[in-house]
């Protein structure tokens, strides 16, 4: 099996590009071997970037259904963000201590559409909280 490049979605510092499912599904669709290219989704990237409010999800798989996006998801980087909405700032917080609400995760977290895909979590180590805690409340939020 061959290795699949996966591309990540752009916060929005310091560049506009990569930032939209649209973007991202036409970067794959104009390669010569879009069957080797992936997506991952950054949680803090899409709410910082503006695409993500907390409250589109919906939305935004019907969105990522129709761009030939979600198809190809492979992975989720799943992160708070340090800064509100729109900031276009990548910095990530824990799970429970950043902009996007607790519910706000929980709602992602019960994707039926992500429910094959890994969540990865990429949170920084800075405030105490272990990946570990954290994976305890991913599990407690899906049962």
């Amino acid at each position: 099996m061959a290795a699949l490049l996966l591309i990540e979605n752009n916060a929005g510092a310091g560049s506009d590009m990569g930032i939209t499912f649209e973007e991202l599904s036409q970067v794959r669709s104009l390669t010569d071997n879009p069957n080797k290219i992936g997506f991952c989704l950054d949680t803090c990237h899409a709410y910082a970037s503006g695409i993500y409010t907390g409250d589109n999800w919906n939305e935004l798989e019907e969105k990522g259904e129709e761009l030939d996006y979600l198809p190809h998801l492979k992975a989720i980087h799943f992160n708070n963000s340090k800064y509100p909405f729109l900031s276009r700032k990548d910095r990530h917080a824990n799970l429970l201590s950043g902009h996007i609400k607790k519910e706000q995760l929980q709602h992602l977290l019960a994707s039926k559409k992500l429910k094959s895909i890994p969540f990865i979590v990429e949170t920084p180590k800075d405030e105490g909280i272990t990946h570990q805690s954290e994976i305890q409340w991913m599990k407690s939020s899906i049962e």
